[in-house]
């Protein structure tokens, strides 16, 4: 298994609508890119101190599944227009299970 671990910061004044169409957009991501095994993201909780405001993490069966999912036309038209526009900074691993 793949596992894709994405930690999000936003820019100043993102609010709680945008990050709303962030987690629709994740959720259609997951229903229409056959490649994702598993997809689980939200708004940090905040329970014992963190540096990101928002994760996700995917689960792929193989490498190739995780190279077509990035270059996945639907993922790069999100990441395009819904995302990198309101992202600040992030940091993302990949490791295997």
């Amino acid at each position: 298994m793949i596992n894709h671990v994405v930690l999000l910061n936003w820019h100043e004044g993102v609010n709680e609508n945008t990050i709303n169409t962030v987690t629709a957009g994740f959720s259609d991501l997951a229903n229409s890119i056959s490649e994702i095994k598993h997809y689980s993201f939200g708004a940090n909780m905040n329970l014992a101190g963190s540096n990101y405001e928002y994760a996700l993490v995917a689960q792929f069966d193989t490498i190739d599944d995780f190279n077509n999912y990035v270059i996945h036309p639907k993922h790069q038209h999100f990441m395009d227009t819904v995302t990198s526009p309101i992202v600040k900074s992030y940091g993302a691993v990949q490791y295997t299970t």
